[in-house]
């Protein structure tokens, strides 16, 4: 008899134990363990949401924000701050929105807001910045501040502050800079 025939009465050798995600997570020991998220020189993609953005603002950073994408400075925000960051984070996707706003940006504000787009994780930091532009731009990155369009990273890097622009909101302004330099949105979606 071979030792896969049925009638073998021998001990069977034990598979080896398989590890489930859960056990190496760490969950079956009652320990929590956590992935280091890739940070500013990490490798991973930019993960900031608008949401998220929107979150790290006080109400006062929030209604100037509001001013900017209601496009009337005299528009007056909601009064409770999750109605505030809702209706931001609503005009913040919004392609037509967006389309509009940045298009009344100044000169210096777009090319300082096309060097973020073309930066890694849409990601600059002050030394990073100011070896793309010639000339002095804090101006202009505290103005996208205001704006809601470029937001403090939090990460202190040798070459000094860092900002960043959402990933979704990255994503809606690459869209608009492909259609408006294709020149109509047809041409870019045949």
């Amino acid at each position: 008899m071979t030792p896969s025939s049925s009638n073998d009465t021998s001990p069977s050798t034990p598979e080896p134990e398989r590890k489930s995600l859960r056990s190496r997570s760490g969950e079956s020991t009652g320990k929590r363990t956590s992935a280091k998220i890739a940070g500013p020189k990490g490798g991973g993609p930019n993960s900031l949401t608008v949401v998220a953005a929107l979150k790290r603002l006080r109400k006062a950073e929030l209604a100037e924000s509001f001013s900017f994408w209601a496009g009337d400075s005299t528009a007056p925000p909601p009064v409770r701050v999750a109605d505030l960051r809702d209706k931001l984070a609503g005009w913040m996707t919004d392609p037509e929105r967006v389309a509009a706003r940045s298009a009344s940006l100044s000169g210096n504000e777009r090319s300082v807001l096309e060097a973020f787009l073309s930066a890694p994780r849409h990601r600059r930091t002050r030394g990073d910045l100011d070896s793309v532009i010639a000339g002095e731009t804090q101006s202009e990155v505290d103005s996208l501040k205001r704006a809601g369009l470029v937001f403090d990273d939090g990460a202190l890097e040798e070459e000094g502050p860092a900002w960043v622009i959402p990933a979704d909101l990255a994503n809606t302004l690459l869209v608009q800079s492909i259609q408006d330099k294709a020149g109509s949105p047809s041409r870019i979606l045949t």
